[in-house]
């Protein structure tokens, strides 16, 4: 199972479109295999984010992650709070759709789920208590 604030790269990310694509996400929880594992997607589109600071964006519903954090990702990347996934780790790397690729620093991933309690109302309560617990 992996630790929360590891960074996964999911081969086959299916998105609310139905497309499937690679999507780095970072994992918010620790479980013990009989809770979901849950994640946030990441994207480094800057364009849908302009002005964005390093740290909390609430407004825009995003962290901001810079490259120069050295935090495990390639670009300036945007962590988007608004939707928690659920997925299940063990049968993704059974098929090896999920790699692991870095872990965010303690501060980092504890400023990412401060910034995430703005958002208390889109996430679903059960998911909530499992971030939160």
């Amino acid at each position: 199972m992996p630790q929360a604030g590891q960074i996964l790269r999911h081969k086959q990310f299916a998105f609310l479109d139905g497309e499937k694509g690679d999507k780095l996400c970072i994992v918010l929880n620790t479980g013990d295999n009989t809770e979901a594992c849950l994640v946030l997607k990441t994207t480094s589109q800057k364009k849908h984010y302009p002005q964005a600071l390093p740290g909390c964006n609430s407004s825009k519903s995003i962290f901001c992650i810079y490259e120069e954090c050295d935090q495990g990702f390639p670009k300036d990347t945007y962590v988007q709070l608004d939707n928690v996934y659920p997925i299940d780790v063990d049968i993704l790397l059974e098929n090896k759709q999920v790699t692991f690729v870095d872990h965010l620093t303690e501060v980092c991933f504890k400023n990412l789920k401060r910034c995430l309690r703005n958002f208390k109302e889109d996430i679903p309560k059960r998911y909530w208590t499992i971030i939160y617990s």
